[in-house]
C-alpha cells in the first residue's frame, strides 16, 4: 500500500472509528444519565473525574516522547517497555496513597469503593489514556489505527449492551461502575494479542534508558497533569461548591461537546509522524501543513459552535431528555471554547515536535490558574454557567500565550486573512435567518452552507485543498473543485 493510501486510510479510520465510538458512547451516556437521574449522574462523573486526575500523576508525559521516538525507529520497543514499567510502579504507589488518605480523611466508604474499582480502568480503558494509549503507539506509527478503532468500538458496544440491561438488573451506581470497568477487559486482551501477532511485541518489565525517557518527558509531565486539571477540575469544584445536581447538568453539557474531540485527535495522530520526519529535511512542507491544520481546526470549531448556538435545545432533549434542558447554556459556551481548545491542542503537539515542550508547562499553568480563579469568582452566582465561562476564559488565555510562543520561534506563518473574518460575519447573519426554520431543515441548510462559504471565500488556498485531498487519496476531486 502506498504512503498516501495509508495516510488516507488512517484519517478515515480515525474519523469513522472515533465517530462510531462516540455515537455508541452517546447512546450509553444518554441511557446512563436517564437511569441514574441528574444527582447520581453528577456523582458518577465527579468520581470518574477524580480518578482521571489521579491517573495523570503516573502519566509522566511519556506518550508524546514514545510516539516521537518510535516514529523515528519503529523497532524501539525498549522505550515503550520502560514507559509501561514506570507507570505500573507509580500506579501502585498512587493507589496505595489514595486508599490511606481516604481512610484518614474518613471519605464516604461507598464512594471509596467505587473510585477503587475505577482505578482498574486506568490499565484497561482507552478512555483513561494511560496504558492503552502507550500500547496504541505501534499501530499509530504504522498508520494502522483502524485496529485500535475496532477494539475501542467493541469496548463501547459491550458497555452499551450492559447499560441496556440496567433496568432489568439494577439502576444503581454499583452495577454501573462494575460494568463500566469490565467492559474494557476483552478489548485490552485483544490488543495485547494483536501487538504480539502483528509486531512481535511482548511486554517485558524493565527500566532500560529510563533516565533518557524521564529527562525528555519531564517538561511534559507538569503540563500533562495541569492539562487534565483544566479538563476535569471544574467538575470537582462544582460538586464541592455547589451540588451533585449542578454537576450532573454541567457534565451533560460537557458530554455534548465531546464529539468535537475526535477532530484534533484524528488530525494530530495523522500529521504528527509526517511533521516529525520532515522537521529537518522539508521545513517548507511542514509550514504548509501547519497552516492548513490551523485553518481547518478553526473552521470546524467555528461552524460547530455556530450551528449549536442558534438551536441548542433539540441537541439536549435528544441526548439527555427534558430533565437536562438547563445544560443548553453551558453547552453553547463550551462549544465556543473549542475555538481555542483546538488551537491549543495542536500547538502542544507542534512544540513537542520542535523540542520546545518546555512551553507546554507554562501554558498548562496559565490555563489551570485562570480556570480555578474564574471558577471561584463565578460559581457562586452563576453555577454551571459560570463554570463553563471559566473554561472559555482559560482556553482563551492559553491561546494568547501559545500565539506569542509560535510567533517568537517563527514556526508558523500567519494563517488568518480578511476572507476568514468576512466568512465569520456572513455565517452569523445567514445562520440567524435560517434559525427560524424547523430544526431538521435548519440543520440540513446549515451543513450545506458551510462548504459553499469555505470554497467561495477561499478560506483554504488551492495548495492547501490539494494537500488535504492528496492526504485523503482523493486527487481526482481537485479538478472538480476548481470548476466550482
Amino acid at each position: 500500500m502506498t504512503s498516501t493510501k495509508r495516510i488516507s486510510k488512517n484519517i478515515f479510520s480515525l474519523l469513522i472509528g472515533r465517530g462510531s465510538e462516540l455515537f455508541v458512547s452517546f447512546i450509553s451516556v444518554s441511557l446512563i444519565a436517564r437511569y441514574l437521574g441528574v444527582e447520581n449522574y453528577g456523582i458518577f462523573t465527579s468520581l470518574t473525574a477524580l480518578v482521571f486526575i489521579l491517573s495523570k500523576v503516573i502519566d509522566f508525559g511519556f506518550s508524546p516522547i514514545v510516539f516521537r521516538d518510535i516514529s523515528r525507529n519503529e523497532k524501539n520497543y525498549e522505550i515503550l517497555n520502560t514507559a509501561l514499567s514506570i507507570r505500573l510502579v507509580l500506579l501502585f504507589v498512587v493507589f496505595t496513597f489514595y486508599i490511606f488518605a481516604s481512610l484518614l480523611l474518613d471519605i464516604n466508604r461507598l464512594e471509596l469503593f467505587f473510585s477503587s474499582l475505577l482505578f482498574i480502568n486506568i490499565i484497561l480503558s482507552a478512555k483513561f489514556m494511560n496504558f492503552r494509549e502507550l500500547l496504541e503507539v505501534l499501530f499509530k506509527v504504522d498508520l494502522k489505527i483502524y485496529y485500535v478503532m475496532i477494539i475501542n468500538l467493541f469496548d463501547v458496544l459491550l458497555l452499551l449492551l450492559l447499560v441496556i440491561l440496567m433496568p432489568y438488573i439494577s439502576t444503581n451506581l454499583t452495577y454501573l461502575i462494575i460494568v463500566y470497568v469490565l467492559a474494557n477487559l476483552p478489548g485490552f486482551l485483544v490488543m495485547l494479542y494483536l501487538l504480539h501477532k502483528k509486531y512481535n511485541y511482548k511486554f517485558r518489565f524493565g527500566f532500560r534508558n529510563y533516565k533518557y525517557l524521564i529527562r525528555e518527558s519531564l517538561p511534559l509531565y507538569g503540563s500533562v497533569i495541569l492539562t487534565v486539571l483544566f479538563q476535569q477540575v471544574d467538575v470537582l469544584f462544582l460538586r464541592n461548591m455547589d451540588s451533585s445536581f449542578a454537576t450532573g447538568i454541567y457534565s451533560a453539557a460537557v458530554r455534548l461537546t465531546m464529539p468535537l474531540g475526535i477532530i484534533p485527535i484524528a488530525i494530530v495522530n495523522t500529521v504528527f509522524p509526517i511533521l516529525t520526519r520532515n522537521r529537518d529535511i522539508n521545513e517548507s512542507q511542514n509550514r504548509l501543513i501547519n497552516s492548513m491544520v490551523y485553518k481547518t481546526l478553526f473552521v470546524l470549531a467555528f461552524f460547530a459552535a455556530l450551528i449549536v448556538s442558534f438551536k441548542p435545545e433539540p441537541f439536549v432533549r435528544v441526548v439527555f431528555g427534558e430533565s437536562y434542558i438547563l445544560a443548553c447554556t453551558p453547552m453553547v459556551i463550551l462549544f465556543w471554547s473549542y475555538l481555542f481548545v483546538f488551537y491549543n491542542n495542536f500547538t502542544m503537539n507542534l512544540l513537542t515536535i520542535y523540542s520546545l515542550q518546555k512551553h507546554n508547562f507554562t501554558f498548562a499553568a496559565i490555563t489551570v490558574t485562570l480556570n480555578i480563579i474564574m471558577i471561584i469568582l463565578l460559581i457562586n452566582n452563576y453555577s454551571y454557567n459560570g463554570t463553563a465561562l471559566a473554561k472559555l476564559s482559560a482556553a482563551l488565555g492559553g491561546s494568547i500565550f501559545f500565539y506569542i510562543v509560535i510567533r517568537t520561534y517563527k514556526i508558523l506563518d500567519t494563517y488568518t486573512n480578511l476572507n476568514m473574518l468576512i466568512c465569520c460575519i456572513l455565517s452569523f447573519i445567514l445562520f440567524y435567518f435560517i434559525s427560524f426554520l424547523p430544526f431538521v431543515l435548519y440543520l440540513i441548510i446549515a451543513i450545506l452552507i458551510i462548504p459553499v462559504l469555505i470554497l467561495k471565500l477561499k478560506i483554504l488556498s488551492e495548495t492547501e485543498i490539494s494537500t488535504i485531498l492528496k492526504l485523503l487519496n482523493k486527487e481526482e476531486w481537485i479538478h472538480k473543485l476548481n470548476r466550482i
